[in-house]
């Protein structure tokens, strides 16, 4: 058990670990980027429970993922 040879399943190197890591990072803004804009982060949410931008959040009647009216904005910080 001790000296089992692991040459098999080499570990990634630290190129495949920066771009894992730059992929992890691009994929997180694009999660936390306003679904309108694209440019804004989201700190709006709606009563549905989606989130916008504070800039694009008052000017949708429906909410841009369910398409529910919108009865409820909360600014978040």
């Amino acid at each position: 058990m001790g000296g089992e040879d692991l040459e098999g399943d080499a570990a990634p190197s630290c190129s495949d670990n920066g771009s894992a890591y730059e992929h992890a990072t691009e994929e997180l803004a694009t999660v936390t980027m306003c679904p309108v804009c694209l440019s804004k982060p989201r700190d709006m949410a709606f009563g549905c429970g989606h989130q916008t931008c504070s800039e694009c959040g008052p000017q949708v009647a429906d909410c841009p993922i369910c398409r529910r009216p919108i009865d409820t904005r909360v600014k978040l910080y």
